[in-house]
């Protein structure tokens, strides 16, 4: 099990490219905060200092969000999982206050759950995790996906796996992970553990493997983990990961020291390799050897070096002993000079035979122990430099000839070739490089090269095959002279050696000067040579392409292509394509600066030289652009160029021109090198590619470059996204081609799909005009749109992806954002004949939604995403992250119950499944919830609505919560006509079920179920459905009644309980009898009722005089407002004795003018103001009296504005414990929880006295205070405190602090809810620095209460 092959991986996440997001097929998704890419975190105290496995990780940091907030990574590898799979990663949770990272999975039914969690501190190391994903695969990775009826319309549901990292209630709570994988089958403790526990295959990436040092001075270390010496390389694995050194800068000659890798048995034709790196002057001795367990030495030493090798990673194979328990012995011994280095990296013991010579491998002399290639020459035994090839890295020191780097376009990354200095040597003196001998088989028998011939002295070049058989050779290739200066590829049909013994040489023969130098890359094999059309060329040389200096269709321009090299002219991009250097050339026309005098509208041309393509060749070329410009690539016939008479290098129109014929184009920025793929799809002969550049508005994007032009004859374009999906981070990724039609616009960007990244995302947006209608955030990154802000009404824009294989029963799945009269058109031709067709217009909301497309069996030539420019110049429309399914989208349902799936509804990412409450057949409901953002609007849209009459009843059931700006409003989108009709739904009575009976006229339409969601709140919607004709009476279940709107069913249980189930409260009526005398407790209200009045439960004057009493209560809120005044009308009553009406009052805080509470008697229509109070003192519960005297009346307590005149004045009063007793009103008698005002004749709560503020008009509640900080709270005054603490001298498990009954303290808190309790001390001066001391209790009665105690 040592062996990493055996390890059934499908998926590997490393997070070591800076794109890792798009690499891993991994996006951001919805949490507060994002996952940040690092190699380290900046909080000490918290978070990793290195990475599990290279140089980077990705991790939340704590300092950019708040308790509670999360990061979510979404996992989308697209791969092809088979059933349950396993994922495994690194975590590192090091804090002291430490939060929770989980795992989350979300399977068909839409629904999410917690499959692995850790919380708090997991100490300073990297850990592992391995989750089983039960029942995953491809499209439960990706989307699950439900049919539209009508439309082949597919529509998909949030199904993924995230990984969500919550930060804990302080800084020190940074979470990192590292190291990603997935694979098929269930978690396997001991196949997981080949991700961690030691191996003797080992890449160093931040773990040793077990591998340990031994030595007299300095030891062998890790670099990049906790140890980065001083002028070492970038590792060889991935050039940021890590390796392990040997470096002693402070030691002796001749000290050294020993790395043994871990015990292990060597499979069956065992064999070892790894790389290393000897650089630096004086370097010293490397010896590898292997040895058992004994620490005898098994068999020869296996590789010994000395002396500095280069700075080059070099790869070392050999057969070591089989089926053998050994261990690896790497011994380093330092030189004359310590300012050096012996270094190893990605050690693998396996199976495979070495790689040697040119039937194994590409010969780039990168590694020459691999070519196994010999040298000889003419003069090689003479002491003077002979003419004799040479390993070479960068340029020749001979100016005038020689190449000036490799041929970097294959697979030799560290830039060596084999090359023949002319200045050695003389006239006709040769040498001769001879690789091992091999057999040619019958499938590789071309040979490849890349050759370099340039200078006026050059000889010649000969390819000899030597027969070992017959001991004959044949000259198969011969050059000479000058060849250009570039690199030329050439290939050699061997096909007569076929099964025959052969070695390959390449002979250089010296011309007659020292400008001569002849140089070679890359020799290799292959199946067969490519073919070489005129216009395939990587412009190191003309290769005959032309620009064009006259146009007819528009006037003369400064622009004109020319051949490029940015070392020289300073054009953009700063590297051509091909060789990745400076020194490179390109095709390129205007400038990324806005020194150019250029306009909107200019164009310029540049044609390739005359050639044919056949109906299955493709056009393959990389192209850069600016902002808002256009490239259109394009043919023409030959007939319709000339000559220019003046100037052979450009070309002009003939008479016979007629136009190009557009076959891509794009308006795109496209600032780096990106690919494109052409298939015309035809037989065209003689005719020339035609690159046409058009500036658009902004003179600074007026550029574009073309290189690396080429004709494929045996591949397609393929389409990308089938295999990684197309997220369009990246224009050009899935080798999308666009075209539009439409007339010329002079004063506008034209009518096309241009590319979009939203602020927010790792990139910006481009410097554009505003769009009407764009999306503010997304979590996915880049998107391609269209915009009715561009272009003229009825212009049309396509976008197309390459043609690909469909598999049966498959369906493409994609991203649409819709905003006004937007309209999309989504077709697919497939070889069976059959056609995908989908048409969607008018979005009722704008938003994501997601949708899904089936396919049919056979090969998709094109899917083509095509919209037209309305009328409406704010309508837009944008589509992302298209992906291939090979599984057809589940299928759709307008009626819905939200049970297992959202019924191929379209919807926004808000909407998930929830568990309703009180469901007793474990019923699921519809939900979405926006946290954070009030006005945010949402919505469902429903497949189409088909087979009903001209009238059909939609019912639904739906809740809404108690935020005053909720609203929900149902649209009916006519199919037919495109008209709307919209109703909005009773927002009375939230965080109740309601139904909702709407009726259509139309016979075909959609159900656009619209919501606005409110700060922190939540709308739900259930059981919809559509009845022909009229609305059938809604269901309830046998224990449940309707309520008297005949939109609600409440429990019959529910009856009279005190609390309405109903919004009408129809279930409260007749529960009580009337009555004046009346706490406001019960619904019922005891028969009183009014205008602009309602139940408060959260205010009551019972409780608030007696905070620790939890009973719950309520009281009488009445209101006015736009001079609507407010009512309260008492049952009538018939006083036989004159009577004594008290009540209590509270004014509300929020405004500064005075209104009025007038008391009103009516006696058989006659009205009679029987007293007034205003609100001067607001916040505080007043007792209120009124004599009322005998006779049948009704009480009213009238409430409106005193002196108010603008229109839109409001106020409100509590009215509570109204009471009526015989006997006149006397003077106020205030109970012993209150003080008594004289002045205003009221009773004011004992809390406010010697609060240091008058609450009486005449400051008598603060005479006889004593105000002092210092207090034993013995005295009823308190000292001056002030709150809504509670004085008491016993409490539950608490005694006082003399241990006796009769020493007051203060209490707050409860044992049931929470409240919040402020205790106020009187005002003091202090000088100086001065202390505080007092004694604190915490009595926690239930082990989930918790308390915290806050000075300010």
């Amino acid at each position: 099990m040592s062996d990493h092959t055996a390890i059934p991986e499908v998926y590997r996440c490393d997070f070591e490219a800076s794109s890792w997001t798009s690499d891993c097929s991994l996006q951001q998704y919805g949490g507060s905060t994002y996952w940040y890419h690092s190699t380290y975190t900046s909080t000490s105290g918290t978070g990793p200092g290195y990475a599990h496995g290279g140089r980077y990780f990705i991790y939340l940091e704590s300092d950019y969000t708040i308790t509670g907030g999360n990061a979510v990574l979404s996992v989308n590898p697209n791969l092809n999982f088979n059933g349950t799979s396993c994922m495994v990663f690194y975590y590192f949770m090091y804090g002291s206050t430490m939060g929770t990272l989980q795992v989350n999975q979300t399977l068909q039914n839409g629904r999410a759950e917690i499959i692995w969690q850790r919380q708090g501190n997991q100490g300073y190391e990297w850990k592992q995790a391995y989750v089983t994903l039960k029942g995953l695969n491809k499209n439960d990775l990706m989307l699950g996906c439900a049919v539209v009826a009508g439309f082949d319309l597919r529509v998909c549901y949030g199904g993924r796996v995230t990984i969500e990292a919550v930060r804990g209630p302080g800084l020190y709570s940074d979470i990192a992970i590292d190291d990603l994988y997935i694979f098929n089958g269930t978690c396997n403790p001991s196949l997981c553990s080949l991700y961690s526990e030691p191996s003797v295959n080992c890449t160093f990436n931040g773990a040793s493997c077990n591998y340990s040092s031994t030595g007299s001075d300095s030891q062998w270390q890790i670099h990049g983990l906790y140890s980065y010496g001083i002028g070492l390389p970038d590792d060889h694995t991935s050039g940021n990961g890590s390796f392990m050194y040997y470096q002693n800068l402070n030691g002796n000659e001749g000290d050294s020291a020993t790395l043994k890798s871990p015990n292990f048995s060597s499979p069956a034709n065992a064999h070892l390799r790894f790389y290393y790196h000897m650089n630096g002057a004086m370097t010293g001795h490397f010896t590898v050897w292997a040895e058992d367990g004994e620490g005898r030495r098994l068999g020869d030493v296996l590789l010994q070096k000395q002396g500095e090798q280069g700075n080059h990673w070099y790869s070392f194979c050999s057969a070591i002993p089989s089926n053998t328990e050994m261990s690896l012995i790497f011994k380093a011994t330092r030189g004359t000079q310590g300012l050096n280095h012996i270094a190893i990296d990605d050690v693998v013991v396996d199976s495979e035979n070495c790689p040697y010579g040119l039937k194994d491998a590409v010969c780039d002399f990168g590694q020459p122990d691999i070519c196994g290639y010999s040298v000889n020459c003419t003069e090689c035994k003479q002491e003077l430099p002979s003419f004799k090839w040479r390993r070479m890295l960068g340029r020749t020191a001979s100016i005038n000839t020689g190449p000036n780097e490799d041929y970097t376009c294959k697979t030799d990354q560290t830039g060596y070739y084999l090359y023949a200095e002319a200045s050695h040597g003389s006239p006709a003196d040769s040498t001769a490089v001879t690789f091992p001998e091999f057999s040619v088989d019958s499938v590789t028998k071309m040979l490849s090269f890349d050759y370099h011939m340039f200078g006026d002295d050059v000889g010649s070049l000969i390819v000899q095959i030597y027969e070992t058989g017959s001991h004959t050779k044949t000259a198969v290739w011969t050059k000479s002279g000058s060849q250009w200066n570039t690199w030329i590829q050439s290939c050699v049909d061997l096909s007569d050696y076929v099964d025959k013994s052969v070695q390959i040489s390449f002979i250089a023969v010296r011309g007659s000067g020292p400008l001569g130098d002849i140089a070679i890359d890359n020799v290799e094999m292959l199946e067969q040579c490519a073919t070489t059309y005129s216009i395939s060329c990587d412009f190191e040389s003309q290769c005959d392409y032309k620009p064009v200096i006259s146009l007819v269709e528009c006037n003369p321009s400064s622009l004109i292509w020319r051949r490029s090299q940015p070392a020289l002219d300073g054009s953009f991009p700063w590297a051509d394509h091909t060789l990745q250097s400076a020194y490179g050339h390109y095709w390129a026309v205007g400038h990324y600066s806005s020194r150019m005098s250029v306009q909107e509208g200019d164009m310029t041309m540049l044609v390739s030289p005359v050639f044919s393509l056949r109906e299955t060749d493709i056009i393959n070329f990389h192209f850069a652009k600016g902002d808002e410009s256009k490239l259109k690539v394009g043919y023409i016939s030959a007939s319709e160029l000339s000559p220019n008479s003046r100037f052979p290098n450009v070309t002009e129109f003939s008479d016979s021109y007629t136009g190009v014929k557009t076959l891509w184009s794009s308006v795109n920025t496209i600032p780096i090198w990106t690919p494109v793929c052409l298939m015309p799809g035809q037989n065209l002969s003689d005719i020339v590619l035609v690159f046409v550049f058009e500036c658009g508005s902004f003179r600074s994007g007026c550029f574009a470059a073309v290189d690396d032009v080429s004709v494929n004859t045996t591949n397609k374009c393929t389409a990308g996204f089938t295999e990684s999906g197309c997220s369009f981070d990246v224009p050009g990724h899935c080798q999308e081609t666009f075209s539009s039609v439409g007339s010329s616009n002079l004063f506008g960007p034209e009518f096309m799909w241009y590319h979009r990244r939203i602020i927010g995302t790792p990139y910006s947006s481009p410097s554009s005009a505003s769009v009407p209608g764009m999306p503010s955030t997304y979590p996915f990154g880049g998107f391609m749109y269209t915009s009715s802000g561009h272009g003229k009404y009825r212009d049309t824009a396509t976008m197309s992806l390459p043609s690909f294989m469909a598999a049966k029963d498959s369906s493409i799945s994609f991203k649409m954002y819709m905003y006004g009269h937007a309209n999309l058109h989504v077709t697919a031709d497939i070889s069976s004949g059959a056609q995908v067709n989908f048409v969607t217009y008018r979005s009722a909301v704008s938003g994501w939604f997601d949708v899904c497309l089936d396919l049919y069996e056979g090969e998709v030539s094109q899917v083509s995403f095509t919209t037209a420019r309305s009328s409406d110049p704010f309508s837009l429309v944008a589509v992302d992250e298209i992906t291939y399914n090979d599984t057809s989208c589940p299928k759709a349902s307008v009626n819905c119950t939200f049970d297992e799936d959202f019924c191929g509804y379209i919807k926004n990412s808000d909407w998930t499944l929830q568990k309703r409450s009180n469901s007793s057949n474990g019923g699921f409901h519809a939900e979405a919830k926006r946290l954070g953002y009030s006005g945010y609007f949402t919505s469902l849209v429903s497949p189409l609505v088909t087979g009903v009459s001209d009238r059909s009843c939609v019912q639904l059931e739906y809740m809404l919560g108690n935020e005053f700006s909720n609203n929900l409003t149902v649209t009916f989108m006519d199919a037919e006509m495109g008209r709307n009709e919209s109703w909005n739904a009773d927002i009375s009575n939230s965080g109740q079920w309601k139904w909702l009976n709407l009726y259509s006229n139309f016979k075909s339409y959609y159900i656009v179920v619209m919501a606005r969601i409110g700060y922190y709140s939540i709308i739900r919607i259930d059981n919809l459905k559509v009845t022909p004709g009229d609305c059938p009476q809604i269901e309830c279940s046998s224990d449940q009644l309707v309520c008297g709107s005949g939109d609600q069913c409440y429990l019959a249980s529910g009856i009279c309980d005190g609390r309405p189930d109903c919004w009408d409260q129809t279930d409260e009526i007749g529960c009580g009898s009337n009555s004046v005398d009346c706490d406001f407790n019960k619904v019922y209200l005891c028969g009183y009722h009014g205008q602009n009045i309602r139940q408060d439960y959260k205010v009551d004057h019972t409780r608030e005089l007696n905070p620790t009493n939890n009973a719950t209560g309520a009281a009488v809120s009445i209101v006015y407002y736009s001079f609507m005044i407010g009512l309260l009308k008492a049952p009538v009553i018939n006083v036989t004795t004159d009577s004594c009406l008290t009540f209590y009052t509270r004014a509300t805080n929020y405004r500064s003018y005075v209104s009025l509470l007038r008391v009103i008697r009516n006696d058989t229509d006659t009205l009679t103001s029987l007293a007034e109070f205003d609100t001067s003192v607001r916040n505080k519960w007043l007792s209120r009296s009124v004599n009322i005297f005998s006779g049948e009346l009704t009480l009213m307590f009238e409430f409106s504005p005193l002196h108010i005149t603008q229109t839109s004045a409001s106020d409100g009063m509590y009215i509570d414990d109204v009471q009526l007793t015989e006997g006149y009103c006397e003077k106020q008698v205030c109970k012993s929880t209150e003080i008594y005002c004289s002045v205003e004749d009221v009773c004011l709560s004992s809390i406010v006295r010697c609060n240091e503020q008058n609450d009486c008009i005449n400051g008598e509640d603060e005479r006889g205070c004593v105000f002092s900080i210092t207090c034993d709270f013995n005295d009823e005054d308190l000292c001056g405190y002030y709150g809504n603490w509670t004085r008491t001298n016993r409490l539950e498990g608490l005694n006082s602090t003399n241990n006796t009954e009769t020493d007051q303290f203060l209490v707050a808190g409860s044992d049931h809810y929470l409240y919040n309790r402020t205790l106020r001390s009187p005002r003091h001066l202090f000088y100086g620095t001065s202390c505080l001391s007092l004694d604190v209790a915490k009595v926690h009665l239930h082990p989930y209460s918790a308390s915290f105690l806050d000075g300010v």
